[in-house]
């Protein structure tokens, strides 16, 4: 196509292997041929396949952390697909940036775009959104304590995909599995994640890292701390790959607290003090938050209380913030009485 200046054939090559080259760990690939798309696409004036390629941008400007970036492609190609009818190209313009707007501490934002991109998804029969999105939503309510409201969904995505996608059929596992933990309900928890290791296959990068979030949460509640650091390590490793800047703190944070559970203080703290480095780079609060009640264990650990209290107060005052910004009454009492502090 590009040897014979066929513009809108190699618009439509490119497109479609910037997803080839995110599935492989190769982002810098992924960003360069997606911006090559970007610009033929304008230059062609060919309006649904320039949101698309602006909602993969936004994809993968998500999980590098560029807020300002991602809102911006992210509204561009909503605004272009609500202008052309395009339900599936709103919905996709939407598939990310829910997770961003909850590692900043955002829930209010991250529950709207979540929802917004399920429905829109279901109604254009575009089944990553409530099979992907879908979980995450649930794991949102989770962790704002409504745990009534997430099992439903991720049931739904659960069932969804062993029906008609199975390769996401692990993710959907990992969540329920760590929905279950946050609603206490331990051993049924456990089951799920016995079964998740029985079926784990290969994954692109993304989903891979899910996984071992999940599994490191699951080894953590086991207390099984060496298996713990390493599902982390292989999430951050994963992440890396793919410069997924975004989730990279909280990898690091699960892996410094199993670090703490197997008394490696000083391997704990050098990993912690990087977590807190990168979530405060980029005013990611929910991290940031978890990282900083980390470091007040480890403070603890070491035999120093005033530091410990230092680090609690920060962590409860991030918190609060969140808190402020929960959707609604109800939700905020639930997150409130949730007791992570």
């Amino acid at each position: 196509a590009r040897k014979n200046d066929l513009r809108e054939q190699l618009a439509y090559t490119a497109n479609d292997m910037t997803h080839v080259y995110l599935s492989a760990g190769l982002p810098d690939k992924a960003r360069d041929t997606v911006g090559e798309a970007i610009a033929l696409w304008r230059e062609l004036g060919i309006q649904p396949m320039l949101a698309d390629s602006l909602a993969t941008a936004a994809l993968l400007s998500t999980y590098s952390g560029e807020y300002e970036e991602t809102v911006a492609l992210s509204d561009e190609a909503f605004e272009i697909s609500l202008a052309t009818k395009n339900t599936w190209g709103q919905s996709y313009s939407r598939f990310a940036i829910g997770f961003l707007y909850w590692y900043r501490g955002q829930p209010d934002k991250a529950i709207e775009a979540m929802t917004e991109c399920v429905r829109l998804g279901e109604e254009a029969g575009f089944m990553a959104a409530p099979l992907y999105v879908g979980s995450s939503l649930a794991l949102t309510y989770a962790y704002l304590g409504d745990t009534d409201r997430a099992i439903p969904l991720v049931l739904r995505s659960l069932g969804e995909s062993r029906a008609s996608m199975p390769y996401y059929e692990p993710v959907a596992l990992s969540t329920y599995g760590q929905v279950l933990l946050l609603a206490g309900r331990r051993q049924e928890a456990r089951a799920v994640f016995e079964e998740l290791m029985t079926i784990r296959s290969y994954l692109e990068p993304l989903l891979e890292a899910t996984v071992e979030e999940g599994m490191c949460h699951y080894f953590l509640t086991q207390k099984e701390f060496k298996s713990a650091a390493r599902s982390a390590r292989n999430m951050a490793g994963v992440l890396r790959e793919i410069d997924g800047r975004l989730l990279i703190p909280a990898a690091m944070r699960l892996h410094g607290q199993a670090l703490l559970g197997v008394g490696q203080l000083d391997q704990a703290a050098a990993i912690l003090a990087q977590a807190l480095s990168e979530a405060q780079k980029m005013e990611l609060l929910w991290p940031l938050w978890q990282i900083r009640a980390a470091l007040a264990d480890l403070a603890e650990a070491t035999g120093d209380p005033e530091q410990a209290e230092d680090h609690r107060q920060q962590a409860r005052q991030i918190f609060d913030t969140i808190a402020g910004r929960v959707p609604s009454e109800e939700l905020k009492v639930s997150f409130t009485r949730a007791d992570y502090l």
